[in-house]
């Protein structure tokens, strides 16, 4: 039985007494066309490894497991086990784990179940963990190669954007550094059970073998940047300078070392910028 259908959701719903967790972020998907939009924009072949995170009711996870070597489905609810184990316990290519993907230490469980291909990611992101769970994947990137996943529309502009706008931040800046991300289309509320608040897309990151631009220290370059946006408002000088403790006179010959106006707000500058300036900073600074 394929499960995305109003009919066959709803048969799933009534049939486990399922209580629906806003917590967990839970709207099934019902349309046959935009999984399989989905599934297409994952470039699937029959010898790919695939990461689900919350695999719900087994949507989306059915049509991957047609399409795969192998799919790990990580899902943190007690009362979705059962029905994935039911309705999906003939797909012997399908390894079910229950937990939540923000404790799990991927670097060690994913080698340990397929080979040395690198991972592909799909999946209809819990919204409440979008960001973390981005963030947590990017710094073991080196396990994945492609990621497709469904977000809010509002963190899909945010991964998207350019300089100088509202939507453009610190998760901006991280996730143009390692991959490169694009907004393939929009998902209304109105195909899923229940229906969302608010609208969704689908964005596809592909990761790079290298960071985009050359970065000393990965770590000193994700504290400026995240530095740089804990207060928009502020100057990038003033914004570093309570982020990073540093000396502010020495920080300033720093910035403007870096070709930066220190009076910019970080809202305004590029990755390449931020990158050399991490450079910088690291090169002449043991305080950080």
């Amino acid at each position: 039985m394929k499960i995305v259908s109003p009919g066959n959701t709803v048969d799933i719903i009534k049939k486990y007494n399922l209580k629906l967790s806003k917590k967990y972020g839970q709207n099934f998907l019902i349309d046959e066309n935009v999984l399989q939009k989905i599934i297409r924009a994952g470039e699937l072949t029959g010898e790919d490894l695939v990461l689900e995170v919350g695999s719900g009711i087994g949507t989306l996870t059915q049509a991957l497991v047609a399409e795969s070597k192998k799919v790990v489905a990580l899902e943190i609810d007690d009362h979705l086990i059962p029905v994935l184990k039911d309705y999906l316990k003939d797909y012997e290519n399908l390894h079910l784990i229950h937990g939540d993907v923000l404790r799990v230490d991927l670097r060690r469980m994913l080698p340990s179940l397929g080979d040395k291909k690198k991972w592909k990611v799909i999946s209809n992101l819990p919204y409440n963990i979008t960001t973390p769970l981005i963030m947590k994947l990017l710094t073991d990137r080196d396990l994945f190669s492609l990621m497709v996943l469904m977000v809010q529309r509002e963190v899909g502009e945010r991964i998207t954007a350019s300089p100088g706008g509202k939507e453009y931040g610190a998760v901006t800046v991280l996730i143009e550094m390692f991959a490169s991300a694009e907004i393939l289309f929009k998902v209304s509320p109105r195909v899923f059970i229940p229906p969302p608040e608010v609208e969704s897309v689908v964005v596809r990151l592909k990761v790079r073998e290298q960071p985009l631009h050359p970065i000393l220290e990965e770590e000193v370059f994700c504290q400026v940047v995240r530095g740089s946006f804990q207060h928009r408002r502020k100057s990038l000088l003033n914004s570093l300078e309570a982020s990073l403790k540093m000396n502010r006179q020495r920080l300033k010959t720093l910035i403007i070392q870096a070709g930066i106006d220190p009076a910019r707000r970080g809202e305004t500058l590029t990755a390449g910028e931020f990158a050399n300036l991490s450079n910088i900073i690291y090169n002449n600074s043991k305080d950080i």
